[in-house]
Order: C-alpha cells, then sequence, then structure tokens
C-alpha cells in the first residue's frame, strides 16, 4: 500500500549540504573517531613519556658505574706508582746488600763480626 501522506519537496541547508537527522533522542550507535583518536594520542604520549624516562635512568646508572670506574683507575693508579718506587728501591745495589747482609751473608773472603753491647752498660 503506497503512503498516502504528502511528501514536501526537500529544501537545502544554506552551505547545499541537507541538514543531518535527528535521532529522535536515541543515542547514536557509531563508531567515536573523536575518542578513538585522543586514546590513540593519549597512548603514543604515555610510550614517548616511558622511553624518555627509561633513557634517563639508564644515562643515570652509566654515569654512576663511569664514576665507580674512575675511582677505581685512581685507586689502582696510585698503587702502581708505590710498586714502581718499591721495586726501584729494590734493585738498587745499596738495598740488595743490606739484606744479604741482615740474612747472614758475606762477600768472599771477608769476616762478619756482631757487636753486642757491654753487661751493664
Amino acid at each position: 500500500m503506497p503512503d498516502l501522506a504528502p511528501t514536501l519537496p526537500r529544501r537545502p541547508h544554506a552551505r547545499g549540504r541537507s541538514r543531518p537527522r535527528s535521532s529522535g533522542g536515541r543515542t547514536q550507535r557509531g563508531v567515536r573517531w573523536d575518542r578513538i583518536g585522543r586514546l590513540a594520542l593519549a597512548g603514543a604520549l604515555a610510550a614517548i613519556l616511558y622511553l624518555y624516562i627509561s633513557a634517563g635512568v639508564h644515562l643515570g646508572s652509566a654515569l654512576g658505574e663511569e664514576q665507580a670506574g674512575a675511582r677505581a683507575q685512581a685507586a689502582l693508579q696510585r698503587e702502581y706508582a708505590q710498586l714502581a718506587r718499591e721495586r726501584a728501591t729494590m734493585l738498587s745495589t745499596s738495598w740488595i746488600e743490606s739484606q744479604a747482609r741482615r740474612l747472614g751473608m758475606a762477600f768472599p773472603g771477608e769476616q762478619q763480626f756482631e757487636l753486642r753491647r757491654a753487661p751493664g752498660g
């Protein structure tokens, strides 16, 4: 059965587009692209913030390791300098001779004497 209600011609909107249809109080069930876009931007911002924060944490730990390495290097350099001085001392002829005499050694043909204090004096 054909609809007998009078139909009026559509009047175009001022800009040449037809008016949006009203939903009659019902909510639309379409995709809310504006909300999806905002959520995507928020997620991207969160990911970028995470990357910056993790890079800062790694940079801080690397600086701490570098400072610890520099302290260890300085300690090793001090120890090396001390050992080099000891080596130079031990290679001298006078030190070798004093150590040998302390152990009771003498040159060939040399007589050793031991000096003791007189009793009571």
